[in-house]
């Protein structure tokens, strides 16, 4: 092949590259759409959930109280020995963040407040050794006691001087490392 030819094969590809390219618009079937209609919520309905929400009289307390019981068996199975370090960590998290959100939610900021410090406390450690554990059984012995005073005010002494112990503990903890 001379150079002539070389460079009219080039310029010939140039030209496909160059070229208008046809393109398909396929359109997808809306056969779920017909089905299950345009989606979205109607305003009236957010307004109503969200009214629901705010005049909520449910006492969290048992509810609490549940959440708790599952942290409870968490940290038992931790403790004997039925569970790896990393995942341990994971699985008490869940609970404490159930009671953090759930807490928040149906306006126990008191659980939100004490949860908030811990979760940041396991985030930072990745796994759960004994000091670890022993540090999250505080907390859980603390939460219950809060959950049986009733105390729904999160700048009430005893939350103040629980997030203060806790939190000092956990930084000596941190610190160590």
């Amino acid at each position: 092949m001379d150079e002539l030819e070389f460079r009219d094969q080039e310029k010939k590809e140039e030209e496909k590259k160059a070229a208008p390219v046809k393109t398909r618009v396929f359109k997808p079937e809306r056969t779920l759409k017909k089905k299950a209609g345009d989606g979205g919520f109607r305003k009236d309905d957010i307004l109503k959930a969200q009214s629901e929400i705010d005049h909520c009289e449910i006492d969290f307390c048992p509810v609490a109280e549940k959440i708790l019981s599952t942290l409870k068996e968490i940290l038992e199975i931790v403790e004997r020995g039925e569970m790896d370090e990393k995942e341990a960590a994971e699985q008490i998290l869940h609970p404490i963040l159930q009671l953090r959100a759930q807490g928040a939610m149906f306006r126990y900021p008191t659980y939100a407040e004490i949860s908030t410090e811990i979760v940041s406390f396991l985030e930072d450690v990745k796994k759960v050794d004994r000091t670890v554990l022993n540090l999250v059984w505080n907390f859980y012995r603390g939460a219950v006691a809060i959950n049986k005073m009733q105390i729904h005010d999160p700048s009430h002494e005893v939350i103040k001087a629980f997030q203060t112990e806790l939190s000092s503990a956990y930084n000596r903890y941190l610190s160590s490392k």
